[in-house]
């Protein structure tokens, strides 16, 4: 904790930004922290692009970056499919292990 995971994540993801949009799935408590830490180290991602995922019924699909939970990922996997997203975040529930994926 507090080695600087999500930042370096977030460079990452920013550097690839051409091939967003972006999913970010972590555990449901770290949702809002993430929206938090996006508007905080990347400002130039527009605010209103920004999605985090609530119930399987959100719209989604002309975000640039979508937050979601373990759980909601499987009720929305296939809307996630479609999506065709680039780059990924996975955050670790157990650890608190950031990896990064770039499609």
């Amino acid at each position: 904790m507090g080695l600087g995971k999500t930042v370096q994540a977030l460079g990452i993801a920013d550097y690839y930004r051409e091939t967003w949009p972006l999913l970010i799935v972590c555990p449901s408590s770290m949702r809002y922290p993430w929206e938090e830490a996006i508007h905080k180290f990347l400002p130039s991602v527009n605010p209103f692009t920004v999605v985090v995922v609530t119930t399987a019924h959100d719209d989604y699909l002309d975000a640039q970056v979508v937050i979601i939970s373990y759980d909601l990922l499987k009720s929305c996997l296939d809307e996630i499919k479609r999506k065709k997203f680039g780059t990924a975040i996975f955050v670790s529930r157990l650890t608190s292990t950031v990896l990064a994926r770039v499609w």
